[in-house]
């Protein structure tokens, strides 16, 4: 089961410990550097128009950098200086006026109300206990005039037979899991707000890097079925645009 003791304090020591090698753990690989441009190309579709952008658990920037063209003001927020330092090296930020990087707890973000167009998150709500989630969506909401975009674990993801298995055991449990059905968006965001889109993300496949090596058009194919079509209802991400106006 997921720590739900976490504290912020803790995520800070263990991005920071981590940051060196997350990118290599994560991009680095075939399948890893698919994804990350496959996320990106999602992420541009759906913010398209927006022009004052917030990433929320940046990371390593991969979000500032894959939206910095198309935006006229974009930041991002990490708890961990280890990773916003990886970021300002990667980007070269010098030389990018129109990007920030910011370390702040994002239960208590430093802007003022509606100060973005538009607010995401991807890999973060899975990382802190399920009681957090509703808080830092509700600090998102407040920081931003029109569009909250969030990933969430889907509860009914097909992670292959032996990992589906193993799920099965957890289909209706509720207290304690990080991951929603996908009808369940409203335990994070609160009633009364209206979903924009839902797209899937991700194959999920064990060993999906032997599969990725050895079948990648096969791999891209799935990934793609779940991110358009009724198949993301299965895909192991959901990615939420919500409309906060």
């Amino acid at each position: 089961m997921p720590d739900e003791t976490l504290t912020p304090d803790d995520l800070r020591r263990r991005y920071d410990a981590e940051a060196e090698r997350y990118d290599e753990k994560r991009y680095v690989s075939p399948k890893g550097r698919y994804y990350m441009e496959a996320e990106a190309k999602l992420l541009q579709k759906l913010c398209a128009g927006k022009k004052r952008i917030c990433d929320v658990a940046t990371g390593t920037g991969k979000n500032v950098e894959a939206l910095y063209d198309q935006s006229e003001f974009i930041v991002g927020v990490d708890i961990s200086m280890n990773m916003l330092r990886l970021t300002q090296n990667k980007m070269n930020l010098s030389q990018r006026d129109r990007a920030v990087l910011i370390q702040a707890d994002i239960g208590h973000l430093p802007f003022k109300d509606n100060a973005f167009d538009l607010v995401l998150s991807s890999k973060f709500f899975h990382n802190v206990p399920v009681h957090t989630h509703r808080t830092f969506f509700k600090e998102m909401e407040r920081v931003v005039c029109c569009i909250v975009i969030i990933e969430l674990f889907n509860r009914m993801a097909w992670f292959g037979l032996p990992h589906f298995l193993c799920r099965l055991r957890q289909l209706f449990r509720s207290k304690g899991s990080r991951s929603y059905y996908p009808w369940a968006w409203q335990r994070v965001t609160g009633p009364r707000k209206r979903i924009c889109s839902m797209n899937g993300f991700g194959v999920g496949l064990p060993l999906s890097d032997i599969h990725y090596r050895f079948l990648p058009l096969l791999f891209r194919t799935i990934n793609q079925l779940m991110m358009y079509t009724p198949f993301k209802y299965i895909a192991p991400k959901l990615i939420f645009a919500i409309n906060v106006e």
